[in-house]
């Protein structure tokens, strides 16, 4: 982390720590990997996340202090390339530390920040009053946000536990590819196994290691089971806590509440 004299755009939407100590806000936030900075005075820490804060100012004030996570990745953080970067990247106590702004790519209210290799991404769980079958899900991203759309899953987690209280299946990416429609050539067709069985629109995953199914799933029973869900409950028996967060494949027109979206930081 670079540690530097500076104040951020607005502290609204980051996180008091309820802390004075520095040393600990600044081990707390390099712990949590969804904390891009500490913001520090001598009485408060905050917390700010990935995708909360729009801009950082290094300025002369010594009352107000920042810890900025640097790796090869920020630099596509940024909206625009900033000239004290390459200053700030490779700052050391011998040399002078850039001042200016640099502005950040961010997300929406609601939406929260994700790194997909060299790409920032928002996602958003969301519901619809009338349950809704894969298509309208689509359509439901694409309205709740221009550009988004039915997106893939890597943080299983984060989308499981923010759902957990709502207990909605919830649609996301991957639609089963033509030569694998049939249950009889997702049993014996390696091409049609498991995850290589389906294509997907999200093009930010590369890889699909948060595809995590089920049990015995996916098995493309009855010839129809052309889409995927995740799968939320709250029950806590063994059969049904052993499904919570998993994928299951099903039918394309059956109808669920949620929807996973996603759309490129701005």
């Amino acid at each position: 982390m670079v540690l530097f004299q500076g104040e951020v755009n607005s502290n609204e939407k980051c996180i008091d720590m309820g802390t004075s100590n520095g040393t600990l806000c600044i081990a707390l936030c390099i712990r949590n990997e969804s904390c891009l900075l500490a913001l520090m005075t001598d009485e408060d820490c905050f917390h700010c996340n990935y995708g909360k804060v729009s801009s950082v100012t290094r300025s002369g004030d010594n009352s107000k202090y920042i810890a900025l996570k640097m790796d090869n990745g920020f630099p596509t953080l940024l909206k625009d390339w900033w000239v004290g970067l390459p200053q700030l990247h490779y700052f050391t106590k011998a040399g002078p530390c850039p001042s200016g702004t640099f502005h950040l790519k961010t997300c929406k209210d609601g939406w929260e920040m994700f790194r997909r290799d060299t790409i920032w991404y928002c996602l958003k769980v969301v519901y619809n009053q009338n349950p809704m079958n894969q298509s309208v899900a689509k359509l439901k991203c694409s309205n709740e946000q221009y550009g988004a759309k039915l997106s893939g899953n890597v943080e299983r987690e984060m989308i499981s536990t923010d759902s957990a209280s709502k207990r909605y299946d919830i649609w996301i990416d991957g639609e089963r590819r033509p030569l694998c429609t049939s249950s009889s050539n997702v049993n014996k067709i390696s091409d049609c196994k498991g995850i290589n069985g389906f294509e997907f629109s999200d093009n930010t995953l590369k890889k699909h290691g948060g595809y995590d199914w089920s049990e015995d799933e996916p098995n493309g029973r009855g010839d129809i089971q052309n889409c995927v869900v995740m799968m939320i409950t709250t029950e806590v028996n063994a059969k049904n806590g052993k499904k919570n967060g998993k994928l299951d494949d099903i039918g394309c027109d059956a109808l669920k509440r949620g929807a996973l979206c996603g759309m490129e930081a701005q």
